[in-house]
């Protein structure tokens, strides 16, 4: 689809269309932005700018689409809406005719009533359960739209796309990036808020009071072997503890206060 631009955009602002890569029937166009804002087109509503909604920090959107109908479902869910309006109209003339004749309402006019409601339920039911058998919920995150239609992808190995600035709401073009799992997984450590948390976790025990095993003293021994070179399994089942906890204090990250053993 070529590049849409109209004057109520940002500035340099340039739309592309977003083509699922499945069939679906439903009259919806979805569009993102090399600004990272979304819009949609559809009969009700055109160039309908979204606001989305937050999914763990990343701005979300969610649409339904449906598959196409079979020829037989929409036949069988014509029909039943014919019947449902034929039996409505036949029910509102007797009830008109009655009005008109200046007279109660009879047990005729109840039935037509109730056939009426029965088809429409009928109608409905069908309707429903077709809807729930072709349903497509989809959930687009902004940044992800952003780099798949405004940059290239370099290899298939780059399949995550981070934030330059570490900003995820920050969604333009020139703050996206694809990135392997190691790159992502290093530029992450990187993070102000990985970092700060880092920072008030050190010195601090993090697993259950009640069932954590270890005292100032014995870290002390745990941090001695370490120097050492005592293997992390040795000292797990010496100290009966998991090998996790014993990295988290080697790197610091818990009882960082504490000094090794003299």
């Amino acid at each position: 689809m070529a590049d849409v631009q109209k004057a109520n955009d940002l500035p340099g602002e340039v739309w592309r269309e977003v083509i699922p890569d499945f069939e679906f029937g439903n009259p919806i166009r979805v569009f993102i932005s090399n600004h990272g804002r979304v819009k949609t087109d559809t009969r009700i509503a055109k160039e309908r700018l979204l606001k989305g909604s937050n999914l763990e920090g990343y701005r979300a959107f969610h649409f339904r689409y449906f598959k196409p109908r079979s020829e037989e479902e929409t036949q069988k869910i014509a029909q039943l809406k014919a019947l449902a309006k034929a039996a409505k109209i036949a029910w509102r003339e007797t009830v008109k005719q009655r009005i008109i004749e200046r007279r109660k309402a009879d047990e005729s006019e109840s039935k037509l009533q109730h056939e009426f409601l029965q088809k429409e339920k009928a109608y409905k039911k069908e309707l429903k359960q077709d809807e729930k058998k072709r349903v497509i919920h989809v959930t687009y995150l902004a940044h992800r739209l952003v780099a798949e239609y405004f940059t290239e992808k370099p290899s298939p190995d780059h399949v995550v796309v981070v934030h330059k600035d570490f900003d995820k709401t920050n969604n333009h073009v020139s703050n996206v990036q694809w990135a392997t799992n190691d790159e992502a997984s290093a530029h992450q450590q990187n993070s102000p808020a990985v970092i700060a948390e880092k920072k008030s976790r050190k010195g601090k025990r993090t697993e259950i009071s009640k069932s954590y095993k270890l005292t100032t003293s014995k870290v002390s021994i745990i941090k001695k072997r370490l120097e050492e070179g005592v293997a992390l399994a040795k000292l797990a089942k010496q100290f009966k503890v998991t090998t996790t906890q014993l990295k988290r204090i080697q790197t610091g990250e818990n009882w960082g206060d504490i000094e090794p053993a003299k």
